[in-house]
């Protein structure tokens, strides 16, 4: 394949993905327009547009779009100083992001002047430096430097031991065709299902019959068995069955029964092996998005003036190109992390004792029938536990006890969260914490699991697992309050039956011990709002509890629920994007039934157990299981001046058994207090008249009020307004950015 046609297939990759992103970038510059500043949804905006750019920027450098790169860097720029509220979202910002997202899509068809990218990206640059930002900078790009990475050092050195087999022959047809195909095959599945639950019904008919048969021949008079009954008038009356009757009506069951069968096998052939010829045709080998990303590699590398080798094998592995589609930009996330961050430079690997020579080696391998591993791992410097430990201290998510006494893998997971990064520099390629989260998000959203393993001084290796086709998959179907769901097979440990006793309490959390660790569970009934039974209170008339341990990644929960129904072939369908942020809920399926079923996340699930990390059972203290709610509610005050926010809280608390009144400002809490008995207080910090820490001081400083716990819900989450609160005599300070409902609910309980 030489460059010129592989550039060819790069650009034309490129443009079908840019189009995408410009259109949600198009889409999300007309939200910021009617979004309130003080809302919630703004952060949730910028955060998606923050991803786009991201995403768009390193496809264009993939392709040799510099000018498209350098305007995305700059509008990247921008978003981050919003994001961290550095600036606010006015006119000419908003003006610029659709300028971008036009000019772009110029440059893709190829109408568009390297000029007018230097303007617009000049523009946002003035836009950034308006009212300051301290994001760290970049150095310039200028001939001199640019001349630099040019000097002559070895090049990389990119095999393939697997290179896909030439295909014999061909006809090109459109994917939005095949797509449809394949939708449409997959809507035989739940029709199959539904024909052979009607079948076993048929049967059981059937068997009925002959059941009945035996029993009339036990109360025969003359040859014929008599029932009182009574006709359609109510009159008493005699119904007669003679055995040549019954004979017929089970001979005719037994042809049908026997008929439908068949069908019924047939049928089940057919869609068998139309799903299996639709998957096929949808298959394509890895090497579609590995061999584009080879450019990439090789131009990351120069430009930072390192000599890296990328060994490639199993590119021949054919997956849904659905899949592959998605894994796109995940991937190249990673092979950029490996090599600005991971491969040390020629000078340090050789002072190291290495090999002057880094080596990245991709592995494709086919796990089962139905899964596909893609590991990537190199031979760097590796991820230092240090900083993560220094960084999670720094944020406040665990205190230095806590963060000395995690484990490595439990370290790793930190990697994934949102705006994560040990990197002390920012630079084209990374060191803003984006990537790593953008590949978690995707490979949850494929039903799959990825895991990091990372020696400092020795490398890091990153494991993706995922299913070959998006199609079906294995599930268990579980029942929870007269209600179904499912939850992937692959994802859960095992299903065991709990002694109520031996469930335990660490940090407010209930917990168990399951293959020597310590892990967090959770009723499932509590987590969707099924019923009104406080947290933590179990049912105290069933000894044994049925629990799920599920796992994704390295982290494990347990999930108790009332039955385990059965485990088959689901086919998987999606919520749509008005659903997609729906918590716990990852997608749907149909049974024979024709009922519709939820499909569980199980990295909802668990991140829900979890208030830190629980390590050995020596951290375990025991705890009696309460009997259950008394009829005493709670009662809250929730002062906000969002009727939006105010309305959602009060729901939410309402739900949990709380009783809840509202008030939009610090004067009017106050008057509320005065007049009414609270049991604890949740506030805004920002809103007219009194702010939360003003209203905070206030309640503190009055005799009668000074016992009543208060709860600052915020979006400001600075250090300085964290400690701006606890000063003021608040008890806990949560920010609305990282809200979470369960951790709502138990700092609540904790002081109530």
């Amino acid at each position: 394949m030489n460059d010129d046609f592989l550039m060819a297939k790069l650009q034309e990759a490129f443009r079908a993905e840019a189009r995408e992103r410009l259109e949600s970038l198009i889409k999300l510059a007309e939200s910021l327009e009617v979004t309130p500043h003080d809302s919630k949804e703004l952060g949730e905006i910028l955060e998606k547009a923050y991803r786009e750019a991201h995403s768009l920027k390193g496809a264009a450098r993939a392709v040799g779009f510099e000018d498209v790169e350098n305007l995305c860097q700059a509008l990247e720029s921008v978003i981050f100083a919003l994001k961290k509220g550095e600036k606010k979202v006015t006119s000419d910002v908003v003006d610029a992001l659709f300028e971008t997202a036009n000019l772009v899509e110029k440059k893709i068809s190829g109408a568009a002047d390297s000029k007018e990218f230097n303007k617009l990206a000049a523009h946002l640059q003035n836009l950034l430096e308006e009212e300051g930002s301290d994001e760290p900078s970049e150095k310039p790009i200028t001939e001199e430097n640019e001349a630099a990475s040019e000097e002559p050092i070895e090049p990389v050195t990119i095999s393939s031991v697997d290179a896909p087999p030439v295909t014999g022959d061909t006809v090109r047809v459109k994917t939005e065709a095949l797509d449809a195909l394949m939708r449409r095959v997959e809507e035989l599945l739940p029709l199959y299902l539904r024909f052979s639950n009607q079948f076993s019904r048929l049967k059981s008919l059937s068997i009925v019959l002959e059941n009945l048969e035996e029993e009339l021949a036990l109360g025969m008079k003359g040859g014929v068995a008599w029932f009182v009954g009574s006709d359609n008038k109510g009159e008493e009356g005699t119904i007669t069955v003679t055995p040549a009757k019954l004979a017929e009506a089970i001979s005719i069951a037994k042809e049908v029964v026997s008929d439908v069968d068949s069908i019924r096998t047939q049928f089940s052939l057919l869609v068998s092996e139309l799903l299996e010829g639709a998957k096929e045709l949808l298959l394509q080998p890895f090497s579609t998005i590995t061999t584009p990303m080879k450019k990439m590699i090789r131009d990351v590398a120069r430009e930072l003036g390192k000599k890296v080798r990328i060994l490639i094998e199993g590119d021949s592995i054919e997956v849904d190109r659905r899949i592959l589609e998605e894994l796109r930009s995940p991937i190249m996330h990673i092979l950029r992390n490996a090599i600005d961050h991971g491969i040390e430079t020629p000078e340090e690997r050789v002072a190291l004792g290495k090999d002057q020579l880094g080596n990245v080696h991709i592995r494709v391998l086919r796990k089962e029938a139905d899964k596909v591993e893609i590991v990537i791992e190199d031979d760097g410097a590796g991820i230092r536990a240090d900083r993560i430990r220094s960084e999670l201290i720094r944020r406040g998510v665990v205190g230095q006890d806590k963060a000395a006494s995690l484990r490595s893998t439990e370290l790793m997971e930190y990697i994934f969260s949102p705006d994560f990064s040990t990197s002390p520099t920012i630079t084209k390629l990374s060191g803003r914490g984006v990537g790593m989260a953008i590949v978690k998000e995707v490979v949850d959203r494929l039903g799959g699991r990825v895991s990091i393993d990372s020696r400092e001084g020795q490398g890091t290796k990153i494991s993706l697992e995922l299913p070959v086709t998006l199609a079906t998959f294995r599930g268990i179907l579980i029942s929870e309050c007269d209600r179904f769901f499912m939850i992937p097979t692959h994802q859960v440990d095992a299903v065991l039956k709990v002694d109520q006793q031996d469930f335990q309490t660490v940090g407010g959390k209930e917990t168990m011990v399951c293959a020597g660790r310590v892990i967090g569970v959770v009723r499932l009934s509590h987590l969707l709002n099924l019923n009104k039974q406080p947290e933590g209170s179990f049912n105290p008339d069933r000894k044994y509890l049925t629990v799920l341990i599920i796992r994704a990644g390295n982290l494990q929960a347990g999930v108790i629920v009332d039955k385990i129904i059965t485990e088959h072939e689901a086919l998987v369908k999606d919520l749509g994007p008005h659903l997609k942020k729906v918590p716990f809920i990852w997608g749907a399926t149909i049974l024979g039934t024709g009922e519709v079923v939820p499909i569980l996340n199980p990295y909802d699930l668990i991140n829900a157990t979890r208030v830190g990390t629980f390590g050995t059972t020596s951290n375990v203290r025991e705890t009696k299981v309460t009997n259950g709610p008394s009829d005493y509610k709670p009662r809250i005050l929730v002062v906000e001046d969002s009727f939006t926010s105010r309305l959602l809280m009060k729901n939410i608390l309402e739900a949990a058994g709380y009783y809840v009144e509202d008030t939009t400002d610090g004067v009017e809490a106050l008057s509320s207090l005065r007049r009414g008995d609270f049991d604890l207080v949740v506030s805004d910090v920002e809103m007219p008249r009194m702010n939360g820490f003003e209203l905070t001081r206030a309640i503190r400083e009055d005799e009668q009020l000074k016992h009543i716990p208060v709860i600052l819900v915020t979006g400001l989450e600075s250090p300085e307004d964290k400690e701006r609160g606890l000063d003021a005599g608040a008890d806990a300070y949560i920010v609305k950015s990282s809200f979470n409902l369960k951790e709502l609910l138990d700092t609540i309980k904790k002081f109530i």
